[in-house]
């Protein structure tokens, strides 16, 4: 897919950013916080000054490019987020992210959650997405004479992604757990909208004014059981389809959807069953993938959506809130 993106004169550069938290088992086998702190707190940081020295040391000498760590908002969370490169390199890098976050929580006694919801009274954890599309003169998000500065291109970016991201959301966040995440007003981003700098809307628009980089876009609906290279794959086949087949940019949203009166703001899909079916509807996908990988991603998630059926909210969280399950949580 990145050739082929390429071959049409395009470039995309990606970036993730990872949550986890670092638990314990409790009595009753539910995950217990280790590391104290308020929301976002340096308290946090400074209880777990050793771990994050171990951690950061580690992810230097495993080749990782890592930008900004920090505590996030639940309890013993933690945020990392990585340098933009092209698709393969980055999913190269948060997969040894992963493995690196993992071994290093295990060495104090800890454990890592990567959990779309670790427990039900807890926010979960997100693995948003940061893209950038360039071509010979220059990013597309920036620099032109639209809205928001934005390109025609850039324009019809937005609005393509925007349109195909049901079908993305499969791959985004393709645990049935992912959808006890994607609630209104939580900052998860559950509607089928973009904004500039509104962190309700499923497609954010950063301009390069707010941080000092290219203006970009991020995409909400990620979380950490996505397979980087299944996402990164069809995210650039989409975007291929929308620099091809330009739609109009429907209007940015001012603040939350969800409170907004009279919004009629359509939400994205609210289970692995939508999101399945709107992967099942997709052409551009199933084109790009193949009927094979296709068909095999639709039976994969049939298989999970079925195992889950008639399990209780509570067992279908406690049943992958602990990654990866080597030798038990002895």
């Amino acid at each position: 897919m990145e050739a082929a993106l390429a071959d049409s004169g395009w470039r995309l550069r990606a970036g993730f950013e990872l949550e986890w938290v670092v638990v314990v088992p409790g009595a009753d086998g539910t995950p217990q916080a280790v590391l104290p702190g308020g929301p976002y707190g340096a308290d946090r940081l400074i209880e777990g000054l050793d771990y994050a020295s171990a951690l950061l040391k580690a992810l230097d000498e495993a080749e990782v490019p890592w930008l900004q760590f920090h505590p996030e908002y639940g309890p013993s969370q933690f945020e990392l987020s990585f340098a933009p490169d092209r698709s393969l390199t980055v999913a190269d890098h948060l997969i040894r992210a992963r493995l690196v976050i993992q071994r290093v929580t295990r060495r104090f006694g800890w454990y890592s959650s990567f959990s779309a919801k670790p427990r039900l009274d807890w926010v979960g954890n997100g693995g948003h997405l940061h893209l950038s599309v360039l071509h010979d003169q220059g990013p597309i998000l920036q620099g032109g004479q639209g809205i928001h500065g934005l390109k025609p291109e850039g324009e019809a970016l937005i609005a393509g992604l925007l349109e195909q991201l049901p079908s993305l959301m499969a791959l985004a966040s393709p645990s049935p757990v992912s959808y006890l995440r994607l609630v209104p007003s939580s900052w998860s981003a559950p509607f089928q909208v973009w904004g500039v700098e509104n962190r309700e809307a499923a497609l954010r628009l950063v301009p390069s004014a707010a941080d000092g980089c290219d203006a970009h876009l991020e995409i909400k609906a990620v979380d950490p059981t996505t397979n980087p290279y299944l996402l990164l794959g069809a995210l650039q086949a989409q975007v291929k389809a929308a620099l091809e087949r330009p739609r109009v940019l429907p209007p940015a949203q001012i603040g939350d959807p969800a409170a907004a009166p009279g919004s009629s703001a359509r939400r994205l899909p609210s289970s692995l069953l939508e999101a399945r079916d709107a992967l099942a509807a997709d052409h551009v996908l199933e084109a790009a993938m193949g009927p094979l990988l296709h068909g095999s991603l639709l039976d994969s998630l049939a298989a999970e959506i079925q195992r889950v059926q008639q399990l209780q909210v509570e067992d279908q969280v406690s049943g992958c809130c602990w990654w990866p399950l080597v030798g038990g949580l002895a």
